[in-house]
């Protein structure tokens, strides 16, 4: 194959996979939007309990990159704290490793 075809399709799969993130992240935010966002507001007390809710929340949906983009449209909504959601990323960051 030549080089332009592999860079096309390594376009094309990076692609596939951004929208399919985001239709994870969506669908789960429109089943659990409100308890979701209760839920981590209250376990986002100390860094420890974050880490923590990171790590189930990555074991639960299998993925550190869709509890990440979580993560960030609730800081970008000053939902929770900065120093909160990294804890929470680390966190979901153990359980993949974990995981794999």
């Amino acid at each position: 194959m030549s080089p332009s075809i592999i860079l096309l399709h390594l376009a094309a799969s990076l692609c596939l996979l951004i929208w399919g993130i985001r239709m994870v992240k969506t669908g789960f935010v429109r089943l659990y939007g409100a308890n979701l966002r209760k839920h981590i507001q209250a376990s986002t007390k100390n860094r420890m309990t974050s880490c923590f809710t990171g790590f189930f929340a990555a074991f639960l949906l299998q993925s550190a990159t869709s509890v990440t983009l979580l993560l960030a449209s609730f800081m970008k909504q000053h939902k929770i704290p900065l120093v909160m959601g990294l804890a929470m990323v680390i966190g979901a960051d153990i359980a993949t490793t974990i995981i794999a």
